[in-house]
């Protein structure tokens, strides 16, 4: 690698919410609707679960290993496959760079 190059770090990134949870996996509130998979299923920041297909509005979590499960309630970052048709998807965007900064009104690409 070019250490001239600069170097990139993941930009985007889903917040979705727990929303259920049995003993072997969790449900998310963000399914295709919130993310595509034309590049395949996202992955989950910190890379201890593994994120399953739940359909249009819902994504199933399970462990990997022995890591433990989100609570309900609790926070999960997935990070998209492919970022333009995941940005079609909304109308709202917060930044969240080294801080709060207001949000962006996103027009619609639909």
């Amino acid at each position: 690698m070019d250490a001239a190059a600069p170097a990139f770090e993941q930009a985007l990134f889903v917040k979705c919410q727990v929303i259920s949870r049995s003993l072997d996996h969790a449900v998310l509130d963000a399914g295709h609707n919130a993310h595509v998979i034309d590049t395949g299923l996202p992955t989950i920041v910190g890379g201890t679960l593994c994120y399953h297909n739940g359909g249009d509005e819902h994504g199933l979590l399970t462990a990997i290993g022995a890591a433990p499960l989100p609570e309900m309630g609790d926070m999960v970052w997935l990070i998209p496959g492919h970022c333009d048709p995941t940005v079609n998807f909304t109308r709202i965007m917060p930044p969240c760079a080294a801080g709060w900064a207001p949000a962006w009104s996103m027009p619609s690409g639909r």
